[in-house]
């Protein structure tokens, strides 16, 4: 729930002309986050019990949830029937959600575009262990470089996205960065067990353009959808794509 509903006060609060830049700047973050958090965590667990970690997580809860308090979010305006907000359940609004998709064709062809990049996408980053050990003789420290250059190549992407904006037309930069993706996956793919670091390579430039591809499809949905249906229509995406994901 967290990732629809901040997806979707986003719109409510960024003038639409910067969307594509703000949603460069939350792939920066995240490829920051691929960057530091796994090591972080290693070190955690060999320095610290266990109840001292998960003290540790939850406090970074309440330093995320504090100052929320204090940020005006502007809300949408609530459907109402006969004058009056209606009370909707939470199948309702997943109804209504799948409705509003069905009857938007590009909406619907979107959706299912992002859901095709999850299906082939998701297998490579899931196997790169077996990648590393199998075919290019690796053990932790290859490993630990190749996610490296995934992190660095997003981080490397947001920040172009964010300072760019992109094409005018949002849909022709994330149709670029599918050829980009494309053509990284391939050399990773046909890189020889004895050029490692040439696989490396192929992994930041397929995270520079991942970069490139999911943020425009973000902030098209975010330019397009109402603000009252965002957070349903985000959070059938955020399912159909994980669910999609072998």
């Amino acid at each position: 729930f967290h990732w629809p509903a901040m997806t979707a006060s986003t719109s409510l609060m960024v003038p639409e002309e910067h969307l594509t830049r703000i949603q460069g700047l939350n792939q920066m973050l995240n490829g920051g986050l691929n960057i530091i958090a796994a090591p972080l965590g290693a070190l955690l667990v060999s320095l610290l019990p266990l109840q001292a970690i998960l003290l540790i997580d939850a406090a970074t809860a309440v330093f995320a949830i504090v100052p929320l308090l204090f940020v005006v979010v502007p809300q949408p305006i609530k459907e109402e029937i006969g004058g009056v907000s209606a009370a909707i359940t939470f199948w309702e609004d997943m109804k209504i959600g799948l409705r509003y998709v069905r009857n938007w064709p590009g909406l619907l062809v979107l959706m299912g575009l992002a859901m095709i990049i999850n299906f082939l996408v998701h297998p490579t980053i899931t196997l790169l262990p077996l990648l590393v050990t199998n075919h290019f003789q690796g053990g932790a420290y290859h490993l630990s470089a190749i996610e490296v250059g995934i992190g660095v190549g997003i981080i490397a992407g947001g920040l172009a996205l964010g300072g760019w904006g992109g094409f005018r037309k949002k849909i022709l930069t994330s149709l670029a960065g599918l050829i980009g993706i494309s053509l990284g996956l391939l050399v990773i793919g046909f890189t020889p067990a004895n050029l490692f670091w040439l696989a490396v390579g192929g992994m930041a430039f397929t995270g520079f353009m991942l970069s490139l591809t999911n943020g425009p499809v973000m902030a098209i949905i975010q330019s397009v959808v109402a603000p009252e249906k965002q957070g349903r229509v985000f959070t059938l995406l955020a399912s159909v794509s994980s669910g999609i994901s072998p």
